[in-house]
């Protein structure tokens, strides 16, 4: 699935609940503030004689529509494809900078083993965002969690973008290993080269002791978003995204964005700034 606009676009997944329409609206947000367009994806099986059923296309109309009344400059086009949600998704988002999609789940047990939102966070080719329904959407800063087992880079090229998008200051919250307690210094080094393309964004960092779950839920109180890492090439780093970064989902007090360690995230995760970041490259090691 392609899209027809050239430019950087969201995609945000639309079902009946409403973690889906809560997605909806914090994936238009997002599109507005980093001037891309929004494409509205909607997965539902054809009824027989290859027609679908009426009432998707009511649920798409009516999201247009609110989009339409809040931000009626964006680019919005919505589409309803006969697949299984978490296949269409990924397909739909190949050329996206963010996937959106929401957490309908009423438990733990449930988000854990039964939500299409935690099923895209490994596979997809750009930073995945969950959003929930109780969810902070209106924070104040950008949090950006950060650890021994993580592309520090990948993900503070993503947070730097959308404190850059939102006008809103960078938090950089390091938890160290059990026992440590400095901030390493290459952290520092990620920091200021990504400080570069985007000057306007003020950072502050901090290292926190503990769970690392524990201790980005906490920190995630009042912020706009929290940006984690996904799956990198090592097993341990896939178990860790396993544990850590599936109960952040859950726990998370605002929407969680994972971005993936994949060669080329960094240039795809500038992108996501919209129009400003042509002026924005990523930044290379001296």
């Amino acid at each position: 699935m392609t899209s027809t606009d050239n430019g950087p676009r969201i995609v945000v997944g639309l079902d009946d609940t409403a973690a889906g329409l809560r997605a909806v609206t914090w994936a238009a947000a997002e599109a507005s503030a980093r001037d891309c367009a929004l494409s509205i994806v909607r997965a539902a099986a054809r009824a027989e004689g290859g027609t679908w059923p009426s009432h998707g296309h009511q649920v798409l109309d009516a999201a247009r529509a609110a989009v339409g009344e809040t931000h009626p400059l964006l680019r919005v086009s919505t589409v309803q494809v006969d697949d299984e949600p978490a296949t269409a998704l990924l397909e739909a988002a190949e050329d996206a900078v963010l996937l959106v999609t929401g957490l309908p789940s009423s438990t733990l047990v449930e988000s854990i083993l039964g939500s299409v939102g935690l099923d895209l966070l490994g596979p997809a080719s750009c930073p995945v965002a969950v959003v929930r329904p109780p969810d902070t959407v209106d924070g104040t800063v950008v949090v950006a969690g950060v650890g021994p087992h993580t592309d520090a880079s990948a993900v503070l090229a993503t947070a730097f973008a959308a404190a850059a998008a939102h006008h809103i200051p960078l938090t950089v919250v390091h938890v160290p290993d059990r026992g440590a307690s400095s901030t390493p210094d290459d952290l520092y080094d990620d920091i200021r080269l990504w400080s570069s393309p985007y000057p306007s964004v003020d950072v502050a960092v901090r290292t926190v002791a503990g769970e690392a779950a524990e201790v980005l839920a906490q920190m995630s109180q009042g912020a706009r978003m929290l940006v984690v890492g996904g799956p990198g090439g090592h097993r341990g780093e896939r178990g860790l995204f396993g544990s850590t970064t599936r109960s952040l989902a859950w726990n998370s007090r605002c929407p969680m964005v994972v971005t993936h360690t994949a060669a080329g995230t960094a240039d795809r995760s500038a992108r996501l700034v919209g129009s400003s970041a042509r002026a924005a490259d990523p930044p290379a090691r001296g």
